[in-house]
């Protein structure tokens, strides 16, 4: 947990220290993009075996979220 808070204090940090054309708020919805589908996606992997990533879905979020601002989309994509 420790680990997590520091990841996510940087990752605030770095967001708002410099000119990313974006909010710190893609942080906590890319980690809520995660904390929705942990169970979903592991039920899939433990039926099927299959392992399905969040990849498309959170470019596919993260766009319609940002139309227009792959920089940003590219932070949600990356948190999620």
């Amino acid at each position: 947990m420790i680990c997590l808070c520091f990841a996510i204090a940087c990752a605030c940090a770095g967001i708002a220290g410099w000119q990313t054309y974006t909010s710190v708020g893609v942080v906590f919805y890319g980690i809520a993009l995660c904390l929705i589908f942990v169970v979903p996606i592991g039920i899939i992997k433990a039926i099927t075996g299959i392992e399905i990533t969040l990849n498309v879905l959170a470019e596919f979020i993260g766009g319609s979220w940002v139309g227009g601002n792959a920089l940003a989309m590219n932070y949600f994509k990356s948190f999620g």
